[in-house]
């Protein structure tokens, strides 16, 4: 079973700021396509997560989050894109 947990990083920004965080069920359809990935960059183009994923312990971490999207792009509704680091 996958763990989703924050860093102390991640709760920190969370608390200075609010984020969207429907990305969280992307995420583990993400990891199910590619379970190889371990660090990736998932955006709805309202807000971005930067994710850790370790395989020995079936965790994604979520490293650190903001409003918004590197690349200003504009997305789609229940879209997303992802980003590998």
């Amino acid at each position: 079973m996958l763990k989703i947990i924050p860093s102390n990083h991640f709760k920190e920004r969370l608390g200075n700021r609010s984020f969207d965080l429907s990305l969280v069920a992307h995420i583990v359809t993400e990891i199910s396509k590619n379970p190889a990935r371990n660090l990736f960059e998932i955006t709805s183009g309202f807000t971005t997560f930067v994710v850790k994923y370790e395989r020995d312990t079936h965790t994604a971490i979520l490293v650190t989050g903001w409003n918004g999207n590197r690349g200003r792009q504009v997305i789609d509704k229940n879209r997303y894109l992802v980003t590998e680091k």
